[in-house]
């Protein structure tokens, strides 16, 4: 009697580990797609929504989520490109499409791209200024840059995402971001203990 595991050879495993990688992205982008799907509903909706899947909707998971559906008319066809974790996918979002595409091309976009990789570079194209005297400031004490965001026309949520974006990139070299509203400091706080 012969064994299955005679039968496999190493391409059949290759091939099944790709599709199980691919079917996991695609899960993650379909499913964050209801969560999009739900918010056009409108705010009552998406609310009941929230509810009955048992997700926080002002929780930073449940914006990542929504990121990821919003954009899951590009991730989808990628999908076999992208790492399993939904994290790793939202990273990918934020990157944008374009992005995207040209590190699937340098082949950094691939299954088995951890999500360090993915948020360096992100970092790294948050904080690469067109024009490098645009908005910069000279700090003449220090000798140090500042860099000045005008926000003002954001809502209050975009202000909140710019925020989280902004604390992220400047982390990864260990800046920090100032200037967020008091009325919305709670928020921040709020979401970094849900995180």
């Amino acid at each position: 009697m012969e064994n299955h595991q005679d039968k496999e050879t190493i391409d059949s495993l290759v091939e099944e580990f790709t599709t199980y990688g691919k079917l996991a992205a695609e899960h993650h982008i379909r499913r964050c797609s209801t969560l999009a799907r739900a918010k056009a509903k409108g705010k009552n909706g998406f609310v009941e929504f929230c509810e009955r899947v048992n997700c926080k909707p002002d929780s930073s998971t449940t914006r990542k989520y929504l990121k990821i559906g919003l954009e899951a008319d590009w991730l989808l066809p990628i999908a076999q490109h992208l790492p399993p974790e939904w994290t790793t996918i939202y990273d990918v979002a934020v990157l944008g499409r374009e992005n995207a595409k040209e590190l699937i091309e340098q082949g950094v976009l691939n299954p088995q791209a951890p999500a360090k990789v993915l948020k360096k570079l992100d970092s790294a194209k948050a904080s690469d200024p067109v024009d490098t005297n645009d908005g910069a400031v000279e700090d003449s004490s220090t000798g140090t840059g500042i860099l000045v965001v005008d926000a003002s026309g954001l809502s209050d949520q975009d202000l909140l995402d710019l925020h989280c974006a902004l604390a992220k990139s400047a982390n990864w070299y260990g800046l920090s971001v100032a200037g967020l509203p008091d009325r919305l400091k709670d928020a921040v706080a709020i979401d970094r203990e849900a995180a």
